[in-house]
């Protein structure tokens, strides 16, 4: 995996395996990374004097602080440098004292100063170039793949990694950071006190968040959630290649993720997800759902959030299983949820679809044979409320036009009134 100092190991090996052994703990444990980066200091302090032919008479002479003012009043470093490496200094001593400090360094204050450290070390080694960022430094024994979700002001989280574990497989990391906002505020103090553990445990078909272990008073913590062997993150790509059948199978398992999710012991509602939040096993077409990482305390079973889901759940099987509509009841339930009515239920469509498919008719498509377009642009298009239903429902159909004519227009047919009836007579 690619960390800060890559480009310095070809230069210094031994002091980029200091720095990159420091930079694991930067955002769990600020307080030894800090003691750590103050080993590299000296690592390279050692180095800054031997080339400069600057000696010590006396091996107890070969301090940091010693180190730092002969080099300076030797004229090899600046005074600017000087203040760098005294403050990297005294962060290592502080953190090997805490009875002398009386408080812990914490991970932005620490980045702070390592940031302008690995800034002097570059430029020593003529890596000018080179960019210190946060989004290299490992997160417990996850190290990071990618950033697959950045703040914005109606989210608590920070940012959220796909990232992979020490002991092979994946893992969706979550990051809260102190003071970004007054929700982020609110759920940090939720997880410095939560037993998530416990609040998720009756969730069986959700993968489960857990805090990584972090040093008390850190201002930022980390929430992981482990992906099941097997199973990968769900890909319009891959699902245009799915036949009917296939698709089909799909999304009933994952009504069932969401049935299960709101109707557990201790129900769970996500207020929306989106398609990066499902992973499939295609050895089964079994899935799971995560975003609980990113939704930590605003996952309360609320009408409204129950509703998000329910909608979330009909964009994406409108969008993997264009035939839904041919579903006698399930199909009229979906669409009922499209067009915008909140009376439906997982309660309800999850045993009614997965009694229909059982005698369900269809003829065996892929799905890139069913779409004029890629599949993850209906998708977007049709969240986006930029698609019609009854339009869909004739590109569908397209074979059938002169049928298609004497049936009443979509704007013509009160659902409300399909429903009652269906449901309520």
């Amino acid at each position: 995996m690619k960390t800060n100092y890559d480009n310095l190991t070809e230069h210094n090996a031994t002091l980029a395996k200091q720095c990159i052994a420091a930079d694991a703990f930067v955002k769990t444990f600020p307080e030894k990374a800090a003691s750590l980066y103050g080993k590299a200091v000296n690592t390279f302090l050692a180095v800054i004097c031997c080339n400069n032919d600057i000696a010590f008479d006396r091996t107890k002479d070969l301090t940091l602080i010693n180190m730092i003012g002969a080099a300076y009043s030797y004229g090899v470093i600046s005074k600017y440098e000087k203040g760098v490496l005294d403050d990297m200094r005294y962060a290592a001593y502080l953190a090997d004292n805490p009875r002398i400090a009386g408080k812990t360094i914490d991970t932005k204050t620490l980045i702070e100063k390592v940031i302008s450290f690995f800034g002097m070390v570059m430029r020593y080694y003529h890596l000018e170039n080179e960019q210190y960022s946060e989004d290299n430094l490992p997160i417990g024994d996850c190290e990071v793949i990618s950033v697959m979700k950045s703040f914005e002001m109606d989210t608590a989280y920070d940012k959220v990694y796909l990232a992979s574990e020490e002991g092979g497989g994946y893992a969706i990391v979550a990051q809260y950071v102190l003071h970004h906002s007054e929700i982020s505020d609110e759920v940090f103090s939720y997880l410095a006190e939560e037993d998530l553990k416990r609040r998720f445990t009756s969730c069986r078909t959700v993968l489960r968040p857990e805090v990584i272990p972090h040093q008390p008073g850190n201002n930022i913590i980390c929430v992981k959630t482990s992906v099941p062997e097997g199973y990968v993150s769900l890909s319009f790509d891959d699902i245009s290649n799915l036949y009917t059948e296939q698709r089909l199978k799909l999304i009933v398992n994952l009504a069932k993720v969401i049935f299960d999710l709101h109707s557990s012991e201790r129900p769970i509602a996500l207020g929306g997800f989106e398609p990066s939040d499902i992973w499939i096993s295609y050895k089964g077409l079994k899935c799971v759902i995560s975003g609980l990482e990113s939704k930590i305390k605003s996952c309360v079973n609320t009408e409204s959030n129950i509703k998000a889901d329910i909608k979330s759940f009909a964009y994406i099987a409108a969008s993997l299983l264009p035939e839904y509509e041919k579903i006698p009841t399930a199909g009229l339930l979906i669409k009922h949820v499209l067009m915008g009515s909140g009376k439906s239920n997982m309660d309800r469509i999850y045993p009614i679809l997965k009694k229909e498919v059982a005698h369900f008719a269809f003829e065996s498509v892929q799905l890139n044979e069913v779409l004029d377009r890629p599949s993850s642009e209906f998708y977007e298009a049709l969240k986006n409320g930029l698609l019609e239903i009854k339009e869909e429902k004739e590109k569908f159909n397209e074979n059938k036009a002169e049928e298609k004519q004497e049936e009443p227009l979509a704007e013509e047919v009160d659902f409300d009134e399909m429903y009652s009836k269906v449901f309520n007579d």
